[in-house]
């Protein structure tokens, strides 16, 4: 489940911050201001990563986000957050997960919470229960309130106000504004 927190659930957070600047170059707390002025509430920022599977019974999956800017108050974001993982092969979804999502701005990155109580999953097959299951082993793997810092150095610009995010270690997400 830290995978899938690692995957889908941290970039979605991080899928609230554009740059500002032109260049490719990982971006500064102060362009992360510059950038947090010019999406305002309801702004929408889509991403997409694409997740390799395992050969075996995991297939490789598109992982789909929008990111619902609700309010920007200083060093505070809080966004409504939607991922959809559809598999290869497939048309349709397999599974939708909701949360709220809050990013504070720190000197070195955004310290990235998701609020426990909003995550739910919902699968394209009736399953309620085992929405329910799934949803409280999520829940279980978040990072406790505070303790996941996304530093600024993972973001960079490609064409503003696209932009890519680079964890370590995952596969890049690719992000742009919705119109």
């Amino acid at each position: 489940m830290n995978h899938i927190y690692k995957t889908f659930l941290l970039p979605m957070g991080i899928g609230i911050a554009v740059l500002c600047s032109m260049n490719v170059e990982a971006i500064t707390r102060e362009e992360m201001l510059k950038l947090n002025a010019a999406y305002p509430p309801g702004s929408v920022v889509s991403c997409e990563t694409q997740l390799e599977g395992n050969g075996k019974n995991i297939l490789p999956t598109l992982l789909k986000t929008r990111a619902h800017i609700k309010e920007r108050t200083g060093n505070l974001t809080r966004t409504d957050v939607s991922v959809t993982f559809i598999p290869k092969g497939l048309s349709t979804n397999t599974m939708t997960v909701n949360y709220q999502s809050r990013a504070t701005m720190e000197d070195d990155g955004e310290l990235i919470d998701i609020d426990p109580a909003s995550l739910t999953v919902s699968f394209s097959a009736a399953n309620p229960a085992g929405e329910e299951i799934v949803a409280q082993k999520m829940r279980s793997t978040l990072p406790p309130t505070g303790s996941d810092l996304r530093l600024y150095k993972t973001v960079k610009v490609t064409d503003f106000p696209s932009f890519i995010i680079t964890p370590q270690d995952q596969p890049p997400t690719y992000c742009f504004k919705e119109e």
